[in-house]
């Protein structure tokens, strides 16, 4: 399933993508190493099924328990597949839970009002870059921050402490010559 619609982040996939790819279309458990922000877990997972969202590649999954999970494929560090069959749910519909599943998501994320001047060459990038303050410190001058004054001033401390470093280091480095 192809998801052309921007997403929060775009990591790519991993070598453990042709891995799960053959689990779901085996119908196969496979073993997943996961990580996680405080550590990692291993688990059997059956892949229902894949989906790719601008780039990112994401895992939707049931484990022992049932339970149906989704992961991004950036998050399975190793997978290897197992030979035991799974068997789906009759009633599960993969793009049905997928729709339902990023609507979910799209409601949890926080939102507000963000004003931009943006040089015309700049436009196309700028949606982007609003997911992710460090995508707006990437266009640097060709776009500023109106409001929200605390974002504003979030881009100016780390535009301030880059100058600071480049600054400092321009001390330390002997003048050209010839």
């Amino acid at each position: 399933m192809i998801d052309s619609l921007a997403c929060r982040n775009r990591r790519g996939a991993t070598g453990s993508l042709p891995i799960l790819y053959e689990a779901t279309l085996g119908d196969r458990w496979a073993r997943a190493a996961f990580a996680r922000q405080f550590g990692a877990t291993t688990r059997n997972i059956a892949p229902y099924g894949l989906a790719s969202k601008a780039g990112e590649g994401y895992v939707i999954w049931a484990g022992e328990d049932d339970h149906i999970r989704v992961d991004t494929v950036f998050a399975i560090r190793r997978a290897g597949a197992l030979a035991t069959p799974f068997s789906r749910p009759a009633a599960f519909d993969l793009q049905t839970f997928w729709d339902e599943w990023k609507e979910r998501e799209e409601e949890r994320q926080p939102s507000f009002d963000v004003r931009l001047r943006v040089r015309k060459d700049a436009v196309a990038y700028v949606h982007s870059a609003l997911e992710d303050r460090r995508k707006l410190l990437a266009l640097g001058g060709a776009v500023e921050v109106v409001h929200p004054p605390a974002l504003r001033a979030s881009l100016e401390d780390f535009a301030n402490q880059i100058c600071r470093v480049y600054e400092a280091s321009y001390a330390d480095v002997p003048p050209r010559t010839g």
